[in-house]
């Protein structure tokens, strides 16, 4: 099962949104992961699906750093 955020952010010329991604990039995953251990409760619709045990997170570039954050 592969579950992936849309980051909305925008970066301008000057990379002034790079503090709050920074911080809102990891928090993204954590919804992720909770919609995700939310659906595979005994009443949710993935149930028996997700290994909540067994999860990886991945990112390359900007990704990298939010899969380590």
């Amino acid at each position: 099962v592969v579950l992936a955020p849309d980051h909305v952010e925008q970066f301008d010329p000057e990379w002034s949104e790079l503090p709050n991604a920074s911080i809102d990039r990891p928090l993204d995953i954590k919804q992720v992961l909770d919609a995700a251990e939310a659906m595979t409760a005994p009443d949710g619709e993935l149930v028996g699906f997700i290994d909540m045990e067994n999860v990886a997170v991945a990112g390359h570039s900007y990704g990298g750093y939010t899969a380590l954050a």
